[in-house]
């Protein structure tokens, strides 16, 4: 089992699309594998995409390439589906039992790295949820515990049940709320941090970059702001991009700006999803960017002088909203 000090500086996020699903595809074996030749052996799931299959497919792809041992794995519950389809928060002690159960048999392992409540139940107190992890983890069915788009008030109740080991957050070069209470709060307790949404939905890459467009997903509903003030965010990625080849940073912008996330001290650990293998490529080289702190902070100083107050704006909003 890898310690955390092993632990890859950049993760891949494992989401198979329903067609892949229904068809077998190895896409999800293809990007496992290529994780691990690059570099990269922390990886994040969710148990309730694909209501399951994400994690029997991951079960197979384990089982093949037999590298069980050479990851972390982080997956997620404390959620359920509610009778009009959407995914709420569910804390109940008993569904959280029974989801890590759950996912330990998918999974067809024996114990879990980290385990993450996904989403904050305000309906049950949080101290509750956090024991019935406390327990699991006291009998080793999982190694750490961990919460989700939790606040500093939320992170400090759940923590009278049982200890955080891990917080994991929406962070981005156009995300930056987390930089006020959260990321300050984790760094003070010596909490390890994952940034997820990196890459602002496909804002901050090459593709973008080039193609000045963007394939909305399925929370399009939730980004207005995006549609609203895209003259500001392209001018910031176009601007942003003309610094990093003026400062001979040749690694694709999604790896510069993946690494930016790095730079800052209260960032552990920033995960994003792949879905093929050069998306995998991509991420793993944002381990080869070494950003220096001027250069961190004139990334910074560019967008905050472009984008300005829509620094405030999500671009991670909860599925039951």
């Amino acid at each position: 089992m890898l310690e955390p000090a092993k632990v890859s500086d950049v993760g891949v996020g494992l989401r198979v699309g329903v067609k892949e699903l229904l068809q077998g595809s190895s896409q999800l074996q293809d990007v496992l594998e290529a994780s691990l030749n690059d570099g990269v052996n922390l990886i994040d799931i969710v148990n309730t995409i694909g209501i399951g299959r994400v994690e029997k497919r991951v079960n197979k792809a384990l089982r093949e390439l037999e590298c069980r041992d050479q990851l972390f794995i982080i997956t997620k519950g404390g959620v359920r589906w509610d009778s009009n389809g959407r995914m709420c928060p569910d804390g109940d002690p008993d569904n959280i039992q029974k989801s890590v159960r759950d996912s330990l048999q998918l999974l067809g392992v024996d114990t879990i790295d980290c385990y993450q409540i996904y989403w904050p139940d305000e309906e049950i107190p949080f101290a509750e949820t956090m024991a019935a992890l406390k327990e699991l983890k006291k009998e080793g069915s999982i190694r750490y515990t961990g919460v989700t788009n939790f606040s500093v008030d939320q992170i400090e109740k759940a923590s009278e049940g049982g200890p955080v080991d891990f917080v994991q957050f929406p962070y981005s070069l156009f995300q930056r709320q987390a930089e006020k209470t959260l990321m300050p709060y984790c760094n003070k307790k010596g909490i390890d941090t994952f940034a997820y949404g990196v890459l602002c939905r496909g804002l901050l890459t090459d593709d973008f970059l080039e193609k000045g467009a963007l394939e909305f997903d399925t929370m399009q509903s939730s980004l207005a702001h995006v549609k609203e003030n895209f003259p500001l965010y392209r001018k910031a990625v176009d601007k942003i991009s003309g610094y990093l080849e003026k400062e001979n940073i040749n690694q694709p912008l999604a790896s510069s700006l993946i690494a930016w996330t790095l730079s800052h001290p209260s960032i552990s650990h920033s995960l994003v999803v792949a879905h093929n293998i050069e998306q995998v490529d991509v991420i793993a080289s944002a381990l080869k960017v070494n950003l220096s702190s001027e250069q961190a902070d004139k990334i910074t100083y560019i967008v905050q002088d472009i984008i300005g107050e829509n620094l405030e704006k999500d671009f991670i909003t909860p599925p039951h909203s």
